[in-house]
């Protein structure tokens, strides 16, 4: 047994996502290109609505730090990573 199947990630925008809520107008701009970038990205084929709700919230907590005066927290910046 050679374990189970690879799929790739196609390379490109992917051609038929779901309909996806569109940036909130009060994101930073970095928060909003990072959202608007995944709708690019050859692994958006594989994500599911949890994945999609987990990017808004990534992006609205990016977009709350990058707002604020205080410098980045570092286990912050570690939980939008993961």
């Amino acid at each position: 047994d050679e374990g189970p199947e690879l799929s790739k990630a196609p390379s490109g925008a992917p051609v038929d996502l779901p309909e996806l809520p569109e940036p909130d107008e009060l994101w930073h701009p970095i928060a909003r290109d990072w959202y608007l970038s995944l709708r690019e990205s050859g692994p958006a084929v594989f994500y599911q609505p949890s994945d999609w709700a987990m990017a808004r919230y990534a992006a609205e907590l990016m977009s709350r730090g990058l707002n604020s005066d205080r410098p980045p927290n570092g286990q912050y910046v570690s939980a939008l990573d993961s």
